[in-house]
């Protein structure tokens, strides 16, 4: 967010700088269909950006689960925003560039400053957070748990870019292994089971992975070792998990 905001500062001085009294008159000559023209595409984009602020669901933009999702909502709005005082500059008030401009004023109002949408992204991740949890076993099985648990540690999806994620607790969700068949012979490929997995990674922070387990069919109605299949990662308190 700092970024963000540092680049936009650099932006706009830039562009005052850019902006000199003779390319505006320039641009305002109305003798010249080109510039005329552009002018129009000026009008039009102002009349499409009002139109689309009037549509939008800004609290929605509050609603996301991490910060990130959230400040690029929010600076997809402050580039229209940015590009419309551009115009406005250049070409002053007209009918559309006005109406346009007051919209934004009374979006942003909602929306709020870069400040205050940091908040939002703290204040909603944090109850993002809070409302992860494990989902709740359907038996137990310690054994098959802690055979999941070395899958999942030993996976080059865990191992991988830095990983090394440690299991602290399985959830079995799956009543027992569901046997895959190839489609046109029905040969048995491989068996499968569910589980939700507690993590915790080497900087401290602890996710939810419902994960996915299988052992390939060798043939007899015998089965090859374990291994992570795929999973979805949430991330909570770990005092929740």
């Amino acid at each position: 967010l700092d970024e963000a905001r540092a680049a936009l500062e650099s932006f706009r001085s830039e562009a005052e700088a850019k902006l000199t009294p003779t390319i505006i008159a320039n641009a305002n000559d109305s003798s010249e269909r080109r510039l005329v023209s552009l002018k129009a595409r000026a009008n039009r984009f102002a009349e499409t950006y009002d139109r689309s602020l009037a549509d939008a669901d800004l609290d929605s933009v509050k609603q996301y689960g991490s910060s990130r999702p959230i400040f690029i909502k929010y600076m997809s709005f402050v580039v229209a925003r940015e590009k419309l005082a551009l115009l406005r500059k250049i070409y002053g008030d007209t009918p559309e560039i006005a109406a346009a401009t007051a919209t934004s004023n009374r979006a942003f109002a909602v929306l709020g400053d870069f400040a205050s949408v940091e908040g939002q992204a703290a204040d909603v991740r944090a109850a993002y957070l809070a409302e992860t949890r494990l989902p709740a076993a359907t038996r137990v099985d310690a054994v098959l748990g802690r055979q999941f648990a070395s899958a999942f540690e030993s996976s080059v999806y865990n191992t991988g870019n830095g990983g090394g994620a440690k299991v602290t607790r399985v959830n079995l969700t799956s009543s027992g292994w569901s046997v895959e068949r190839n489609e046109i012979t029905g040969v048995i490929l491989l068996r499968y089971q569910y589980a939700a997995l507690a993590l915790k990674d080497p900087e401290g922070r602890c996710y939810v992975d419902i994960a996915r387990f299988e052992q390939k069919h060798q043939g007899g109605g015998s089965y090859g070792g374990t291994y992570y299949r795929s999973g979805s990662r949430r991330e909570g308190l770990c005092e929740n998990l």
